[in-house]
């Protein structure tokens, strides 16, 4: 036998400090503890103390009013790279561009300690803006020293989208669950006989969705064998899109199914009449040892007032039975649509004889936006497919979900008999 007997002693130091981006996943407005950067602190050594002290981070987000007050935490591991979000060890708040961990003294052993600086988004967060951040040189205190000696900040940063739907399965938001799906916390069950288990630790906060997290069947942990179609469902309350589009359905799964069993998620525009899947795995094994995002585009989805998805699994065969689904962190993302002005209707003039050098033209406005329109909105019209315009402006709001017959003041030269392509369109900057 060899026996390694470590005999001699030498102090503890900083070794390497290395900043990076934990993932560039989207961030839904309203969400919490998403990870920004992680600091992976390396000390070598076997005697003495290494003390953190304080931790300065500086912001590069677009707004930090996106960032919520008292929103930027502080979450540490020792040799253990996974993030969860427990208790954060503290929290601060964007001042002046920056967030300063103050008064620390967190002990940083031997090896490796991994930081992570986490944002709470704001619910009122602008959809498109970015969240980012830095440490600039000397910005860390570790045993009076400043560290690191350049700025340090990863390639990268994480867009934000406003989330009309966002469950952390903290509390109950009225999903309708059956069979095995179970709202709860994760303990590690599942993968007895063959794939991974569940996680031990939600993704964020302490809950998530999700099959037999209790230990409630046969196989405790994992699904069930030859369980029908629709028996394992989870079905979500409705949602009102009607002023969204760029809808994306967006979660942390971390989901085991065999080829032969049958993971899908379906989507309803009617209040739950009728359902259309969006996504299966397609025969295909899918085996997730870690969250990861899943994020779909859902086009069938934009403007709809009525929309609800449900989460399946099953049928399931007689064998091989995998841990099922995970969800964490589901979100419904989309752009809102603040104008939406459209030209419907092409009054006059109209085809025939008996036109002038001095023609009216003369269409129909509908406003499909969520308010009034703006008190102007700019028109334009061409006869020839577009190649020059004539321009003119509507100078009145127009009513939630009306519309009026407006006359443009420019008139046209139709004297001379032909064929014109005719388009008439609004040009008001903010349409959508």
């Amino acid at each position: 036998d060899v026996a390694i007997v470590e005999t001699g002693s030498e102090e503890r130091v900083v070794d390497t400090i290395v900043v990076s981006h934990e993932n560039l996943d989207m961030i839904p407005s309203g969400s919490k503890d998403n990870p920004v950067l992680r600091i992976d602190i390396k000390v070598e050594g076997n005697t003495g103390d290494v003390i953190l002290n304080s931790l300065a981070v500086k912001s590069l987000n677009t707004s930090d009013t996106d960032i919520s007050a008292g929103g930027v935490k502080l979450y540490y591991n020792f040799n253990k790279k996974d993030f969860y979000a427990a208790d954060p060890y503290d929290t601060v708040t964007f001042s002046a561009g920056e967030a300063v961990f103050q008064g620390l003294n967190l002990e940083l052993p031997t090896g490796y300690t991994y930081l992570w600086i986490t944002c709470d988004v704001s619910a009122d967060a602008i959809h498109g803006h970015y969240a980012d951040a830095m440490i600039q040189a000397q910005g860390i205190d570790i045993g009076g020293t400043g560290y690191p000696d350049t700025d340090l900040s990863p390639a990268g940063s994480k867009i934000i989208y406003e989330a009309v739907y966002y469950d952390d399965f903290t509390t109950d938001k009225g999903w309708m669950l059956g069979g095995d799906f179970e709202r709860g916390r994760p303990q590690g069950l599942g993968g007895t006989y063959i794939g991974n288990p569940d996680p031990e630790h939600a993704a964020g906060d302490t809950m998530i969705l999700g099959n037999d997290l209790s230990g409630l069947g046969i196989i405790p942990g994992d699904y069930e064998p030859n369980v029908a179609r629709y028996i394992n469902l989870a079905t979500s309350p409705s949602m009102d899109l009607a002023y969204y589009k760029d809808v994306k359905l967006n979660f942390l799964r971390w989901l085991n199914i065999e080829n032969s069993d049958t993971a899908s998620i379906e989507m309803s525009l009617d209040g739950g009449s009728s359902w259309k899947q969006v996504w299966a795995n397609n025969n295909n094994l899918v085996s997730e040892s870690k969250w990861s995002l899943f994020s779909l585009d859902l086009p069938g989805a934009h403007r709809q007032d009525t929309v609800s998805f449900r989460i399946n699994l099953g049928p399931t065969n007689t064998n091989n039975h995998f841990s099922g689904w995970n969800i964490d962190n589901f979100s419904v993302t989309g752009n809102y649509i603040a104008d939406d002005v459209a030209v419907v209707a092409f009054i006059s003039p109209l085809s025939g004889c008996g036109h002038t050098a001095a023609d009216i033209v003369t269409v129909k406005v509908r406003n499909y936006g969520p308010a009034a329109t703006p008190g102007t909105i700019p028109l334009r019209y061409s006869f020839n497919g577009g190649a020059s315009f004539t321009c003119d402006t509507i100078k009145e709001a127009i009513p939630f979900n009306e519309e009026i017959i407006y006359t443009f003041i420019p008139a046209i030269d139709l004297s001379v008999p032909g064929i014109y392509n005719v388009l008439v369109e609004s040009v008001l900057e903010t349409d959508e």
